[in-house]
């Protein structure tokens, strides 16, 4: 009898050819004495390579049939034939910059997309719009990541850019926004990995019912928007009867545009209305609570620059795995910090301690630190 297991298994050619000789044997073939180079020892690797990949073609048919198993391309089939649900594609991520002209520069007037901007991890941003600086201005811009994909939003503000489109006498800058404590307008994502997409798949049971329920509003929430990543559902919130979801992205807030198209999906009132007629669901961004981390950090002679490249990458990487809710641990910070190349040491200043985010919140780091040289 074949067990799901042996279909989950495919062979490698070695143990195929193993079994083709233990066979052979049986019936008096003279097997141990072909050469390595012989053509009965050839046509029997060739059978064997053959063999195996027919296996590993059963192995994926198999997979196919079950979630837990199935990846990849096949993943994408089963979900849509299944459960009617695509794949999240990659969505770009948008943020502003701020440049600032000296007295002398200027004027200086470019199409869409024609100047760029270059992070300190050698991301690239376009801008999004035709734009005018005057000589000796100021202006914010939108500009749009050059691939879709979540690394994108993993650049903190007031991060050292650089302009890759030569504008002498301009600077850029990327300051954080006031109230968020970010740069980021909308957040990019990847294409949605196959944890999200079983993820999605299972919670669409939840929604089969006449009644809502966490599973669901999560799943109705993640389906509104690709911008939505994170979603934290507080039922009997604020009162009986009432529901609250927080929605943030991959790496902080979500934007007001994804928010809104979760709270279209889920309202009652509209035609897509899924929340039951006799609760009121909010959806709500996670608060952005801005982190501060500041002091005094020391890096080899000659690579002050690299090293605080390196650490800004850390930072932004490490925001990217904070989710609604999470403390922001003093000494995980240190460790990023203090496992970049060419860092020798960091005082921190601030946080002084272990910061608690509220269940609504979620912390938006904002690095400050000073460099000098060891």
């Amino acid at each position: 009898m074949t067990l799901l297991a042996d279909l989950l298994s495919p062979d490698t050619a070695s143990a195929v050819k193993a079994r083709l000789l233990a066979g052979l044997r049986k019936t008096s073939f003279p097997v141990d004495s072909w050469s390595a180079f012989s053509v009965p020892r050839a046509l029997l690797e060739v059978f064997a390579a053959a063999l195996a990949d027919a296996t590993l073609r059963t192995t994926k048919i198999a997979q196919l049939g079950f979630l837990s198993y199935s990846s990849g391309a096949w993943l994408t089939l089963l979900a849509r034939e299944v459960y009617d649900l695509d794949r999240i594609p990659a969505k770009a991520t948008v943020g502003t910059l701020h440049l600032a002209a000296a007295s002398s520069a200027g004027p200086y007037s470019l199409d869409p997309g024609e100047l760029v901007a270059a992070a300190p991890n050698g991301l690239l941003y376009r801008t999004r719009d035709a734009f005018t600086l005057s000589r000796g201005g100021a202006i914010d811009l939108a500009v749009v990541g050059e691939s879709p994909g979540a690394a994108w939003n993993l650049v903190l503000a007031g991060a050292p850019f650089t302009l890759a489109t030569p504008l002498p006498g301009v600077a850029v800058s990327n300051p954080p926004d006031a109230t968020t404590g970010t740069w980021i307008v909308e957040q990019g994502a990847d294409e949605e990995d196959d944890a999200s997409l079983r993820l999605r798949c299972r919670q669409q049971w939840s929604t089969l019912g006449a009644g809502g329920n966490d599973d669901a509003y999560a799943y109705w929430a993640r389906a509104a928007s690709p911008e939505v990543a994170r979603v934290r559902v507080r039922s009997a919130y604020p009162l009986p009867g009432q529901v609250t979801i927080v929605v943030a992205g991959a790496a902080g807030p979500a934007s007001a545009t994804a928010i809104a198209a979760a709270q279209t999906l889920i309202d009652p009132p509209s035609h897509l209305g899924k929340a039951p007629n006799c609760v009121d669901a909010f959806v709500v961004g996670a608060t952005p609570v801005p982190l501060a981390v500041t002091g005094t950090a020391y890096a080899k002679a000659g690579q002050i620059d690299s090293a605080r490249a390196a650490v800004a990458s850390a930072l932004g990487a490490f925001q990217g795995t904070l989710d609604i809710g999470d403390t922001v641990r003093r000494a995980k910070l240190i460790e990023i910090i203090m496992d970049q190349p060419a860092v020798v040491d960091v005082t921190l200043d601030a946080p002084t301690t272990n910061v608690p985010i509220a269940p609504d919140a979620i912390a938006v780091l904002v690095p400050g630190l000073s460099w000098l040289e060891a």
